[in-house]
């Protein structure tokens, strides 16, 4: 077989086996990164070598030869590249260690806007889907399940294909800014009642600034139903 056949032959060779040993070891930081975030637990996980060791490329033919990474390294964020502690098993015995560049990518689904979503718009069902996205740069503030967004508030606008996160949507508000409502002033004996106007979206229980229609003065209030609130004195 002429030199150069050969040559080719065992370069071919080498790089099959590195590669092969990469996509070992790429499974392995796919498996180690779902058992270090139970967040990724039902997520898709893929890990890309970026740098190659030299030292996959002397345990290549190894067959006892197996890797993982070290006990001391947790993964419970991605980065865009990850520079991960990588060990070589012999007979269950660590005998060499190296470090290795990955880049490790988080796939999960997701709820998505599939239009526009108005300021203060409650937020239909039929306007939101899920789509399988990248999300190791996004904080766990995203959603997996349609319910839990369905029947909220947009706190600002929402575009189309936007991931919804935890920050831009509430619970409907009991009472809402600018609402006419009636205030309750409440004392030891003594109530009095007068027409109003909400300064903010609230809850029930919660503390908000109202006033009178007849004054600009603020003062703080506790929602107790969609068109009263209490002052206590």
């Amino acid at each position: 077989m002429p030199t150069k056949v050969k040559v080719c032959i065992f370069i071919f060779s080498t790089l099959f086996i590195s590669s092969a040993f990469c996509l070992d070891i790429e499974s392995v930081i796919e498996d180690y990164a779902k058992k270090s975030n139970p967040d990724w637990a039902n997520a898709k996980i893929k890990a890309t070598i970026e740098t190659r060791s030299k030292v996959f490329e002397k345990y290549a033919e190894n067959k006892k030869a197996s890797f993982a990474i070290s006990k001391s390294y947790g993964i419970n964020k991605a980065t865009p590249n990850m520079i991960l502690p990588i060990a070589v098993i012999i007979d269950g015995r660590e005998v060499e260690k190296t470090m290795v560049v990955a880049r490790v990518e988080v796939f999960k689904d997701v709820v998505i806007s599939r239009e526009k979503i108005n300021k203060k718009s409650k937020i239909d069902g039929s306007v939101l889907n899920l789509e399988t996205k990248e999300v190791s740069l996004y904080p766990e503030k995203y959603f997996t399940d349609v319910e839990c967004v369905s029947g909220k508030v947009a706190i600002s606008a929402i575009y189309k294909g936007s991931i919804i996160m935890d920050w831009m949507i509430q619970d409907e508000p009991a009472v809402y800014k600018n609402s006419k409502i009636k205030i309750f002033v409440v004392g030891e004996n003594v109530q009095i009642e007068a027409n109003g106007i909400s300064l903010a979206d609230g809850q029930i229980n919660d503390i908000i600034p109202v006033r009178r229609m007849d004054s600009k003065e603020k003062i703080d209030a506790k929602v107790i139903s969609s068109d009263t609130v209490e002052v206590k004195l």
